[in-house]
């Protein structure tokens, strides 16, 4: 036995291999854990709770926090990232996210904590140690569910299916990002307790021993406590191998048996979620807290196409690979297999809540995060898929093999795109995700595509007209307008907090002399950023318009200034650079309709900008 799954053991260990890898070469773990946002909320509980004491304000967390990474802090209303720990009315702050993710991260939060005591990092919670540690946490849970799944699949297949599928989901779906590049989230944590819970519902029904339905309420708390919207897991245990109406009526009279492992399933599941009413009982004096405030749902309207399809971090868009699973559903129907019907109850509801989530596209990754807690479930209609095409035609099997190979491809290449700045898929759309496809350095126009969404014109291919508007700024004595500015011996101005909107351009169609439907209008200004960083979404920004609501289009002007390193977050300081942006005429334009250009500054650092331009061109 030992000798015949050889194989699937093997791709664990390069499985770890790769993980180890790609963990090494990263640059930005600090970003992941403490540089704000769902990571921070997650770990600020530990050193709060067992460092500085202050997790009824977070005073000191707060502090040490800013003296590591004082660039994360952001110059508007929220410079410390607190709104992942609100304030209550009563005086404490209480932690947006659930403690769930925080108490699975404690013996590794405490083993650095410890390591700290005899290494010469500061033992206060945020020094190199603790991101260290944690980080290399999330890969010891993914091999430990990998480890679990392979005992599940390896119930009903063979060693190489086996092997294939756990290659597949390691390195073939977003799982592996998460797992290296954005280890401080969730999902890869919820995948390998999913992995725990498949594994000891399997078990329990086959050995029907109480130490696996202490596992299946343990695996299924921590699941639910870490995001409340997946106790749908319970689907799971409650409805493994049960495959028609006899025998959901054989499973209650086999829950009359077993009641007592039911019960100490349910204790065990209970136990672990009253951690969080004791922790919200004692930040807010609620046993019950919303502390998402003014986000949540809306049931009415599910974004399940482009939460599915769509560029925009779609699912199957950037997880191809899925498909094979989808399809694998029906192998699993046709043997009437003991997870078919946890699988149908569960994918479909998972998928509609999912999606109904304000922020449908869940940004803040690469393709759709809340999808890689099910693949463990998913690995299982995607294992028979593997074992229906290995039977299968010479000529199906090879189609199938290029397939898999080409989504592998995609999910490793695109992963490295995310790493180098090259796709930020939670933004991204068909227009720039066809330009920059295959790509490791994005040029001008790649760029200016993300922000429009829609492909430039080739100027070769258009006949220059007339010049519409310009502004060169040398006719005020505002405090905006300024010179001696470094590069630019002419007065220029200067954009920031208070002064957001640059002189613009306003002007009825009718005015504009030769304008016409599908002409295209050019809109340039030379710009010059002091301040050195990467403000991806706080970035001053070229806006056009064609009002009432015709058209709304806009380009980043900050990495556009010299950017030799070709990715979305780049952009040089204190250098001069032309920064331009096209719009075309829509054919529905009418002579009342409103033309708007200006230079905004969205909450980002100051930036300068001379000589804004609006000219019209023609097609050739």
């Amino acid at each position: 036995m030992l000798k015949h799954n050889l194989l699937s053991k093997v791709v664990l260990f390069l499985l770890a291999l790769i993980f180890i890898f790609f963990l090494h070469r990263y640059e930005r773990w600090e970003s992941n854990i403490i540089g704000g946002g769902d990571g921070w909320g997650y770990y600020m509980f530990l050193p709060a709770l067992f460092i500085h004491g202050d997790l009824g304000d977070m005073k000191e967390s707060i502090r040490i926090r800013k003296s590591y990474h004082a660039g994360y802090n952001r110059p508007d209303k929220d410079p410390d990232h607190i709104e992942v720990a609100p304030l209550h009315e009563g005086g404490r702050r209480v932690m947006k996210y659930t403690i769930g993710l925080s108490l699975l991260y404690m013996p590794f939060f405490l083993l650095a904590h410890f390591l700290a005591g005899f290494t010469n990092y500061p033992a206060d919670g945020y020094s190199q140690i603790y991101i260290y540690v944690m980080h290399w946490s999330v890969v010891f849970f993914v091999l430990m569910g990998l480890v679990l799944l392979r005992k599940v699949l390896l119930h009903w297949l063979n060693d190489k299916i086996v092997a294939l599928t756990l290659l597949v989901i390691g390195i073939g779906t977003n799982l592996h990002f998460f797992t290296v590049y954005n280890s401080a989230m969730a999902h890869a944590y919820l995948f390998s307790l999913y992995c725990l819970l498949i594994f000891a519902t399997q078990r329990f029904y086959l050995t029907k021993q109480s130490k696996y339905a202490l596992l299946v309420g343990f695996a299924a708390g921590f699941i639910t406590l870490i995001r409340p919207t997946e106790i749908i897991c319970l689907a799971i245990p409650l409805f493994w191998s049960v495959s028609s109406i006899q025998g959901m009526v054989e499973r209650f009279r086999f829950i009359g048996r077993q009641y007592k492992n039911y019960l100490l399933s349910i204790l065990t599941y209970v136990l672990i979620g009253f951690t969080q009413l004791i922790y919200w009982k004692w930040a807010s004096g609620d046993w019950l807290y919303y502390s998402y405030r003014e986000e949540g749902f809306d049931f009415t309207n599910p974004r399940l196409v482009e939460g599915l399809f769509g560029f925009k971090n779609g699912w199957l868009a950037y997880t191809p690979v899925m498909v094979f699973a989808l399809i694998g559903i029906y192998f699993l129907f046709r043997k009437r297999h003991p997870a078919l019907l946890p699988i149908v109850l569960f994918l479909p509801i998972h998928i509609y809540v999912t999606y109904s989530w304000w922020c449908w596209n869940y940004i803040n990754g690469m393709g759709s995060r809340p999808m890689v807690e099910a693949y463990a479930l998913l690995s299982i209609p995607l294992a028979f898929f593997f074992q229906k095409i290995v039977s299968s035609h010479r000529l199906i099997k090879g189609i199938a093999c290029l397939l898999l190979i080409f989504f592998i491809g995609q999910n490793m290449f695109q992963t490295e795109q995310t790493k180098r700045g090259v796709l930020l898929s939670a933004s991204s759309n068909w227009a720039f995700y066809k330009r920059s496809f295959g790509k490791t350095k994005l040029n001008y126009l790649d760029l200016v595509t993300f922000d429009s969404k829609e492909t430039p014109p080739d100027e070769s291919k258009l006949k220059y007209v007339s010049t519409i508007y310009e502004n060169n700024y040398e006719d005020s004595l505002s405090i905006y307008y300024q010179k001696n500015i470094p590069g630019n011996n002419s007065r220029v101005f200067r954009l920031n907090n208070k002064k957001k909107f640059g002189p613009a351009l306003k002007s009825k169609i009718a005015a504009i002399p030769n304008i016409e439907k599908g002409d295209w209008i050019k809109i340039s200004v030379d710009a010059m950023r002091e301040y050195e960083g990467n403000f991806m979404h706080r970035m001053s920004a070229l806006v056009v318009s064609i009002n009432p609501q015709k058209k709304w289009v806009s380009t980043r002007i900050d990495n556009k200034i010299d950017n030799q390193a070709g990715t979305l977050w780049y952009g040089k300081n204190n250098v001069w650079d032309n920064v331009y942006i096209w719009i075309q005429i829509p054919d529905n334009i009418q002579p009342s309709d409103e033309l708007k250009c200006y230079a905004w500054n969205n909450l980002a650092p100051d930036i300068f900008i001379d000589n804004f331009k609006v000219e019209l061109y023609k097609k050739q």
